[in-house]
């Protein structure tokens, strides 16, 4: 018997409780049991504490028993199932309106009223609710309300429930798609936390199961940590933009220490109300499509056995040269480069041999031209070179010289010494011609006049500049001869004390003796010297030369206190310097305060450290260091401070201006004062008048040396000046 007490809560109560059941997390299954069971217990006093409920069959032709409540046990196997329209619950459902019978039966049972409502959500019927209550002929109103807030309640629960599961259905099916898709896929709030992500993501940042993604943020992933920042201001900007970033490739990292390249796209993710919430990426792994396009591309556009761009790709790179050429007008050169009798490498050693030449042919051309430039292969033995932003004539031999050079030493392939040589023929923009075509076709032009020419030369398609070429390569070819066939002298200039008058030293100056030329200028041959590397030779028998010299005319007695060697930039760099200096003053015997080295600002500025180590050598070994030119480069002053040097050259340029102006004049008379003040002597170069000469002696200069006193003068000439001198001032 129900508590009494209990009437007016109990059933208030039932409703709160169902409300908590709905809410639960439990399955349908118990939350319908437990509904039914608050109901038949906590209800009206009139019911009795058993029920049941049934919901709708899949097919929606009859009824099925979901829970029960104390029912009989014979009930309870009559009624598992109920076709719409049999029993009362059958009949409820069928006309959807709840019906109440009481029934008075024999046989043993007991007398009782028969309570079956309908559980409708909207238009869908979803089942029925079975009450049985005390005998009575009608239900109270207070039952009645009871018994249909009941039933709404369940309608809500079995709905929210199904709803549920249906989301959960939906949820799964919606994560097996994403955990199966090739693509990676995630989604972040608007502070750029991740809120989710596909499988094949979450093994991309380093974790197991996308669950651990959810409130991380990149820095926190070990996939995504290095470039954390640039992706959450890319999230920013989608998110402030509100357009998506569509399709852009990018390289990207992963968990296992891989780089990948990924196709990607980043877009606003927006809430119910249309506002953006967030971002969601898309990205796909383009590693091994973009390896295959690389290595098609490959095959269609670079020579297979040496690994060179084709003649497609030439031919490509050439049309934007030009492009970029006209726009900046530069100039370019096409060269085509043919390997000399190669038939005769393949003939002697076999194909394969030759290959293996061609290949490494291909390779020393590309050592020897700059990485904006273009060596390609042709065919056969055939190779074509763009060269970018030409600028002179010197640029242009230069580099065919170069590239003739690098072909000479023999290539050593399974065993064997294979020599090669090369003819070239060269069509330059816009000279000779303004487009692709014509420039290929007039360099192939050239190529064959150089092959008439006598093969291993080159052969410019202009023809004044092709003789201007020439001209320079056969100087260089007779300057390289020049040595051997003792074609150089040595001439010496007189430096002469300021307040006396006394000679005291000389400068040796190279000169060449052409014997078709005469004698060449020293402007003529000297930068091609440096420029071929064949001042170095000239340079130390220049050292030779003048050593030899002045210990002979010190035994015989002639008045010189030392002689001045120059040395070129190149020569101070080259890593012979100190033996050169060495041996010469060994094979001459001359005693080394004798003999004063000259060089330039801008020879020991190539690496500071190694010329003040050089120069520190010759002082403490007793030479002499002068700077030649001095105060016309931007480092003077250091040059003071960091190096050994016991003399400054004042140059030409200021001791012409010394009549022209005050300036001059005062930066000469600085220069003599800042010398003295270190504790260096200070000569004069270029002195040519009476005026200059006055001026300079007034400022305290301690040398003189220009043409006021003697032109640089040939060996038997400066010998007889030295015997003149030993006679008297």
């Amino acid at each position: 018997m129900k508590n009494v007490s209990n009437m007016d809560s109990s059933p208030q109560a039932a409703l709160g409780g169902l409300l908590e059941i709905a809410l639960s997390l439990q399955p349908l299954p118990g939350k319908l049991a437990a509904a039914l069971a608050l109901i038949v217990e906590a209800g009206p006093e009139a019911f009795r504490p058993q029920g049941s409920i049934f919901l709708m069959n899949a097919p929606g032709t009859g009824l099925v028993l979901a829970a029960e409540h104390n029912l009989d046990p014979a009930l309870r196997h009559e009624c598992t199932s109920v076709p719409l329209g049999h029993c009362v619950c059958g009949l409820a459902a069928q006309e959807r309106r709840s019906i109440f019978l009481c029934h008075d039966l024999a046989g043993g049972r007991q007398p009782h009223g028969h309570f079956c409502a309908p559980i409708v959500a909207g238009e869908q019927l979803l089942g029925v609710l079975n009450i049985y209550t005390s005998p009575r002929a009608l239900l109270t109103d207070r039952e009645k309300d009871f018994l249909s807030a009941a039933t709404q309640s369940l309608a809500l629960m079995i709905a929210r429930q199904r709803n549920d599961d249906e989301l959960l259905a939906q949820r799964d099916l919606l994560r097996k798609i994403l955990d199966h898709l090739p693509f990676r896929v995630f989604w972040k709030d608007r502070d750029s936390v991740i809120q989710g992500g596909n499988l094949c993501f979450a093994r991309d940042a380093g974790v197991s199961s996308p669950e651990e993604l959810v409130g991380c943020r990149d820095e926190d992933l070990v996939g995504r940590r290095a470039d954390a920042a640039t992706y959450v201001r890319r999230d920013q900007r989608v998110m402030q933009e509100g357009r998506p970033l569509l399709d852009y490739e990018e390289l990207r990292q992963v968990a296992d220490g891989r780089e990948t390249m990924v196709m990607a796209s980043l877009l606003p993710l927006h809430d119910a109300r249309g506002e953006v919430s967030g971002v969601v990426g898309i990205y796909a792994d383009v590693t091994a499509q973009r390896d295959a396009e690389s290595r098609l591309l490959s095959l269609t556009i670079t020579d297979q056995l040496t690994g060179l761009p084709n003649l497609a790709l030439v031919k490509d790179r050439l049309d934007q040269a030009i492009i970029s050429a006209r726009y900046g007008q530069r100039t370019l050169g096409l060269v085509y480069l043919d390997l000399d009798n190669f038939k005769k490498v393949n003939n002697s050693f076999g194909h394969a041999i030759g290959d293996e030449v061609l290949r490494l042919a291909g390779e020393r051309l590309r050592q020897v031209v700059f990485s904006t430039d273009t060596v390609g292969r042709m065919g056969g033995d055939v190779f074509l070179l763009l060269l970018r932003d030409l600028r002179t004539e010197e640029d242009i031999t230069l580099i065919l010289r170069k590239l003739r050079q690098s072909l000479e030493q023999p290539f050593l392939v399974a065993g064997h010494e294979v020599f090669v040589s090369a003819s070239m023929g060269i069509a330059l923009y816009p000279h000779d011609g303004e487009d692709a075509a014509s420039l290929l076709k007039n360099a192939n032009t050239a190529l064959h006049k150089a092959k008439e020419t006598g093969r291993n030369g080159y052969q410019l398609y202009s023809p004044a500049m092709n003789a201007s070429a020439l001209m320079r390569l056969s100087m260089e070819s007779q300057l390289r001869k020049a040595l051997d066939l003792q074609q150089f002298e040595v001439f010496y200039q007189p430096q002469v004390e300021a307040r006396s008058g006394r000679l005291v030293g000389a400068e040796a100056l190279v000169r060449w003796r052409h014997p078709e030329l005469g004698l060449v200028a020293p402007g003529d041959f000297i930068p091609l010297a440096e420029e071929t590397g064949l001042i170095i030779d000239i340079g130390a028998w220049v050292l030779n030369e003048a050593c030899v010299r002045l210990k002979g005319w010190r035994e015989a007695g002639l008045p010189l206190e030392r002689v001045a060697v120059n040395l070129s930039p190149l020569q101070f760099q080259h890593h012979d310097l100190v033996t050169t200096v060495c041996s010469a003053l060994l094979d001459s015997g001359l005693d080394p305060a004798l003999l004063e080295l000259e060089i330039t600002e801008s020879a020991v500025m190539h690496d500071v450290d190694k010329a003040a180590g050089i120069l520190r050598y010759f002082r403490d070994m007793g030479v002499k260091v002068a700077v030649d030119d001095f105060g016309t480069g931007y480092s003077s002053l250091s040059l003071l401070k960091r190096f050994p040097i016991t003399l400054l050259k004042i140059d030409r340029a200021f001791v012409h201006g010394i009549e022209e102006g005050e300036d001059d004049k005062a930066i000469v008379t600085a220069i003599i004062a800042m010398g003295h003040r270190l504790g260096l002597k200070v000569l004069a170069e270029g002195v040519e008048n009476d005026a200059q000469r006055a001026f300079l002696r007034e400022s305290g200069c301690d040398e003189l040396q220009g043409y006021l006193f003697s032109r640089p003068l040939e060996l038997a000439q400066f010998e007889t000046l030295l015997a003149r001198a030993s006679a008297g001032p």
